[in-house]
This record gives structure tokens, sequence and C-alpha cells, in this order.
């Protein structure tokens, strides 16, 4: 069975959706292919190369000869969804709709809305807009809905930065050296923490603390996240087994300035040069989720918004503008993911902003990503310190440079030194990328408390989103 969608010119970029089932598999596939960059999307072929030819009514449709600007897909397994728009679709009374013969062409004529269903023998080809703008128009709606609806679940970015950072616990501060002559590819226990398997460390902790702080309201309140940053350190809240065994110089002198007075959280950030840890770099994802849910498919937040949130968010522990550059780029480059980019689509997008708000000194901290390919460099050109330009360099380098999730967490944590946070920073994208189901069952199985986690992030989701449509 398939039922297929496309959109085009709508917003500078075309959209197609292809939903199949095979004969003798009990789970749906649906591929979101999309031109979103005009000029093409760098690496393309590597995403097209086996779904270049659609078939529809027994007539191939060729996508390379067909549009302007090159393709990509994104997989998502998920019955459940699946079902849910079949379920919608099967609500609808399609014959209202106007019904024309297929044509070869005529789902790639350009016109503003264009929809093809073939389900359980019934094959519609609507036209659409011109005459039911309305119907057609709530039917694309539900889609994007539902698709979107996976790809913003939280639990994908979080969860893959909880792993991350689990994975990497035991080997912090192990040189490089040592793990790459016996690399480490599962959860381990005890190590350099002396904590029990799956035991995750301030990096999931925080982050956590900064989801329930906007599920809260689903608003964005600073006061609300230092408040809970304070749970975290003072009465280990949000951590895995009720102790806190690992915080930063940085973020506890925030926190004490901030335990002292208890008003502007966001000015009691350490603002020294010296102060560029990634402790907060490690904890930002859920601005990314926060600022996805708000936009809607017409309106995207824009990258000021963007990091107006972010700045704020990073200065209640690192208030220093390289840390809060390093956190813009981390921020913008999950919400292209969240978009649907591909990981090179999104990176070749944060090479292209405009960082003119920032000092040239710190734009040049950024060199190797924003005005170099920092996948190409060598492994040991990579550092792996707890140096925010040396983490998000080193996160970047592996999402690019690996093409599942559990070859990411493997790749980041044996890097060594700062293991935890480059391994949740790296989780964090990884996961966004390929999903929750993508995650080696047994690192999941290890990981402490995970209902907790997925159980927060539901009603995280849940809150933004009735926040967003009010």
């Amino acid at each position: 069975m398939i039922i297929g969608y496309y959109s085009q010119s709508f917003f500078g970029g075309g959209y197609y959706y292809k939903i199949s089932k095979k004969n003798d598999d009990i789970k749906y596939k649906l591929e979101v292919l999309h031109s979103a960059i005009p000029n093409g999307i760098p690496n393309a072929d590597q995403y097209i190369k086996e779904y270049e030819t659609i078939e529809f009514n027994n007539e191939d449709i060729r996508m390379k000869t067909n549009m302007d600007s090159k393709l990509q897909v994104r997989y998502i397994d998920s019955n459940i969804l699946i079902n849910e728009l079949i379920e919608y679709i099967n609500s609808i009374n399609l014959d209202k709709l106007s019904k024309n013969k297929y044509q070869n062409n005529s789902i790639m004529d350009g016109k503003n809305w264009s929809l093809y269903v073939e389900q359980l023998n019934k094959k519609y080809y609507i036209k659409g807009y011109e005459d039911e703008p309305k119907e057609v128009e709530n039917i694309w709606m539900k889609l994007h809905q539902i698709v979107d609806q996976y790809i913003r679940n939280s639990l994908n970015g979080i969860l893959g930065l909880a792993i991350g950072d689990a994975m990497g616990v035991p080997l912090e501060f192990m040189p490089r050296e040592k793990l790459l002559e016996d690399p480490v590819t599962e959860m381990k226990e005890f190590g350099s923490h002396n904590m029990p398997k799956g035991t995750w460390s301030d990096d999931t902790s925080m982050t956590l603390a900064t989801i329930d702080a906007i599920k809260s309201t689903g608003k964005m309140n600073y006061q609300d996240i230092a408040d809970n940053f304070l749970k975290w350190f003072k009465e280990a809240e949000y951590t895995a087994n009720h102790q806190v065994f690992d915080i930063g110089r940085t973020v506890l002198y925030a926190l004490a300035k901030y335990e002292q007075n208890r008003n502007n959280p966001t000015d009691c950030g350490e603002n020294s040069e010296l102060s560029n840890g990634n402790g907060s770099l490690m904890r930002i994802l859920p601005v990314a989720y926060y600022c996805y849910h708000k936009s809607s498919t017409f309106s995207r937040m824009t990258e000021d918004e963007v990091l107006e949130i972010v700045k704020d968010v990073s200065s209640i522990t690192h208030r220093h503008e390289i840390s809060i550059l390093g956190c813009y780029i981390y921020t913008i480059y999950a919400i292209r993911l969240l978009y649907g980019d591909g990981k090179y689509s999104a990176y070749q997008y944060i090479q292209n902003l405009d960082y003119s708000m920032f000092t040239k000194n710190s734009i040049n901290r950024y060199e190797r990503i924003l005005k170099n390919d920092i996948s190409k460099l060598n492994i040991d050109e990579i550092k792996s310190t707890g140096y925010i330009v040396d983490t998000l360099e080193a996160t970047i380098w592996v999402l690019l440079n690996t093409d599942n999730f559990n070859q990411a967490i493997i790749g980041a944590i044996n890097l060594g030194n700062d293991t935890d946070t480059i391994g949740a920073c790296t989780g964090g994208l990884a996961g966004i990328i390929y999903g929750v189901d993508e995650i080696n069952p047994t690192w999941k199985d290890c990981l402490k408390r995970y209902e907790y986690i997925e159980k927060l992030c539901t009603k995280f989701d849940r809150k933004i989103f009735q926040t967003t449509q009010t």
C-alpha cells in the first residue's frame, strides 16, 4: 500500500511524503522527501540513491529529472502514527473532492496543492486547491502535524543525550590513546566516578531541570530554570540515583551567586574568558525543542528570537560571549534537524548564518566549524576537552563522520577526556536524526530512570504544543 503526498512551490520548498508497507511487513514506513534548498543539498545522492524512482499507477516518476533541486529522505518507522493518518483519511469523504485521472506529469505540475492517495484499492488524484482549498489544506496540515509530532518528540533528543552521558560517565578523564586501543562499545559501571551502570551526570540532570521548568507553564521562565538547578545541586533532584557527583566550577559559582540573591538569574553566570567550559552547551537542547514548538508551518521563530533565548538560558551559568555563541550554533543546528534538514544541510545552514552580532574574536574561535569543513579533519586534530569550542567541534565532527546513533555515541565517548559531555551533546543531535528506535536496546535497558525521562518529555511536548495552539 502506498499513500503519497506532494506539495509544489510551498514557500520556496517542495515536500513529498510517501507512506509504504510491504505485503509481508507489519510496519509502515514513512519517507519525507523535500527540496528545502533551491541550490541543492550537499551529498544529496547518498540520501536518494535508493529512492530516486517512485512508482505511481505503474508509472515511474524519476525524481532527479522532474525536480530542479535535489531531494532528501528521512526515515520514520511508526505504526501508530501511520494508522492515525489512515484513520483520518478514512474519516474524510474524499468523493466530495475533485477527482481527476492521474496523468504522468500532473503531480509535478507546479500547482499550489496536489495530493495523490492510493489506499486499499481506492485511488484518488486530488488537484484540489483551486476547487476545494479548505479540504485539501486540512489534509495537508494533518499530515504535517502527524509527521511533525514524530520529529519534534523531545524524547528522541533528550534520551539520546542521556544515553551519551551515561555511556561517557565511567570513561571521563581517560586518555584517548588508551580508549582507542580497546574501544568501549557498551554501557559500563563504576569507572571514573564509581557509579552504577546507566548513571547520568550533571549534563542530563540540568537538561531535565530545564525541561521541567518549561513544561510547568509552557513558557521560558529563567527564574524557574535557575530554581530547578538549585534543586538539583542542593537536593539531588533530577539525578539518576539521588547523588550529585559532578558539577563544574563555573556552574557552582553561578548557582552560589543566584542562591544568595534569587534575582536576575541571567546576570549570575560567569563572564570571564576563562569561564567558557561546556556547562551551558550540555543543557541547551531543550531550548531547540522550545523554539521549534513555538514555530509553526507558516511562521517560524527568527534566528534573532532564538539567540535572545539562548543567550538568557546560557547566561544563568555561562555569560561570556564565546559560550553564548557555541550554544547558539548548537541550538540552530538542532532546530534545522527538527525542521527535517539532513545533518549535512543543517551544517551548511549554520555555516551561512549571520554572526555579525558577535565579536570577531568569538567568531574566530569557531572558525574550524564555520569557515572550514570540520568533518574533513583527522581525529588527531580533534580535541575532546571541556572547553566549549573543543566540545562543539568534537560533537559535529563525530556526527558528520558516523552513519547511525550507536556509531555516533561510540565515536564520541572513545575520544576520551570529557566523555560524558561530548557523549551527551552528540547523543542529543544523533537522537533527533535517528530517533529512539535506533538506539541500542541494551543501552536503553541499562539507563537509570528511563520511564521518568519518557514521562517528563511527554508532558513537556504536550504543554508546549498546547501553549502554541492557544
